[in-house]
């Protein structure tokens, strides 16, 4: 599954970032917008991307682990 905070790239070269949501699962951000933006996917727990209420061919297995680690929003936020 994803690792909270670590930016993943897409086959289509764009950067999001995974989240974790109240309900347990995963979602994908935008990195530059942190949690104040809607996510761009949900990420159920077999691994299936759903974007706009929308199941899209993209699974968790079309993702790369860029090696990139975002602070947590929580921390970047106390520093403000």
């Amino acid at each position: 599954m994803l690792l909270c905070d670590h930016v993943y790239l897409l086959p289509d070269g764009s950067e999001l970032v995974a989240r974790n949501t109240s309900t347990g699962d995963s979602c994908l951000c935008d990195p530059a917008r942190g949690v104040a933006s809607a996510p761009r996917y949900l990420v159920n727990c077999s691994g299936r991307l759903l974007s706009w209420e929308r199941w899209v061919a993209l699974t968790v297995n079309d993702l790369r682990d860029t090696g990139k680690v975002l602070e947590p929003e929580m921390s970047r936020l106390e520093m403000l």
